[in-house]
């Protein structure tokens, strides 16, 4: 039901996790120990990368578990266009390709996407150009409130930062937010083309 979500693109619908969600069987082992032949890879799903998510999802204070995507825009919704995404969490995962975010790949110009009380954390983010712990990229708008990340690893990617990778869109805002423990990253985010924060903080 998850992948159907995003896949199909939901046209404006609302979805509410019940339960905590396994992606791959990280509950006793660590994602890097996974051989390949026994990961399941996010973005192999048929047209899962070629939608954009338009929709709400309530994340209902569970967690996606062992998230693995390994080419594009990597992420649990590699596009976004207007959305609502609330109290979801991602833990012991491991994103690589082109972007990656570890809720949202990229948002579309002229859209605007608002996470609440949504987290990140123990997550491999190895993106080439952008990479955030919630957010890749987008030219369009993210408004995070109440958001954090924690334990991240990232890769050589040119924009990278513990929340947002580089969103560009004037009218993106944040609030109550932090991360820490980010590696290699010192800050929250990488490029974020406007002034409007409020309570964000890097450890």
């Amino acid at each position: 039901q998850l992948y159907a979500m995003v896949a199909t693109g939901s046209n404006s619908k609302y979805f509410k996790l019940k339960n905590d969600i396994y992606l791959n069987d990280v509950k006793s082992r660590d994602i890097n120990a996974l051989a390949a032949n026994e990961l399941n890879d996010w973005m192999q799903y048929s047209n899962i990368s070629n939608k954009s998510f338009n929709g709400y999802l309530d994340g209902n204070y569970h967690t996606v578990y062992g998230l693995y995507s390994s080419s594009g825009t990597a992420a649990l919704i590699p596009n976004c266009a207007t959305a609502q995404i609330s109290n979801l969490n991602i833990a012991k995962s491991k994103l690589f390709g082109k972007n990656t975010g570890g809720i949202v790949g990229e948002i579309a110009e002229g859209k605007t996407v608002k996470l609440t009380g949504c987290s990140v954390c123990e997550t491999q983010l190895l993106g080439e150009k952008c990479a955030g712990g919630l957010v890749a990229t987008g030219k369009g708008n993210v408004q995070l409130n109440r958001c954090f990340s924690y334990d991240l690893t990232f890769g050589s990617s040119e924009n990278k930062g513990g929340l947002i990778g580089k969103v560009t869109g004037d009218s993106s805002k944040l609030s109550d937010c932090y991360s820490a423990g980010a590696y290699p990253v010192g800050g929250s985010v990488s490029i974020f083309t406007t002034s409007n924060t409020k309570k964000v903080y890097t450890d």
